[in-house]
């Protein structure tokens, strides 16, 4: 009967052995652990919430780099390095404006195929074809390198969303 008594003993204390571990198992896989903090704002074009740009926080002089995407709304949320971080904006051109850059590369160089000989069609040998027109970026370039943006913020815990306002090139 004392055996039985030791026996019920040990199971309900390695049972409870066994969820303590696992409790904290669970709760220390909640957490990150990568040291970085969470960063909520929004990026603007002038007054007008800014989608799709590319938003990038360096701290550590570089040596940490984190990145996100502003949503429909202009909003993004990141997880930067903790103090002082340069911040990057950019956003690429938009699709229609490439895909009538491509529309013009492609008119402008029509291929032939000649048997196994590639040919530009209506070009003299030795000429070039017409030059891609230049693109126009949404967001100064200024904002798009760590050297020339004047973008910075000190990364703390618990600090309020913050405002990135960029201007056109």
């Amino acid at each position: 009967m004392n055996n039985t008594k030791l026996r019920k003993g040990l199971s309900s204390g390695f049972r409870l052995s066994l969820l303590f571990c696992l409790t904290i198992v669970v709760f220390a896989g909640c957490s990150s652990g990568d040291g970085k903090i969470p960063v909520s704002g929004i990026v603007k074009l002038g007054d007008a919430p800014l989608a799709g740009a590319t938003v990038g926080f360096i701290g550590n002089d570089g040596g940490q780099i984190a990145h996100s995407l502003t949503d429909a709304t202009g909003r993004f949320t990141i997880r930067a390095t903790p103090g002082i971080n340069k911040v990057i904006v950019n956003k690429s051109p938009d699709a229609n404006q490439v895909a009538a850059e491509v529309d013009s590369a492609v008119s402008a160089v029509a291929v032939v195929e000649d048997e196994s000989v590639n040919m530009l069609a209506g070009a003299e040998i030795g000429t070039q074809a017409a030059a891609a027109p230049k693109r126009q970026w949404i967001v100064d370039q200024k904002f798009a390198s760590p050297q020339t943006s004047e973008l910075e913020f000190d990364v703390k815990e618990g600090m309020a969303e913050i405002e990135l306002i960029v201007t056109a090139p």
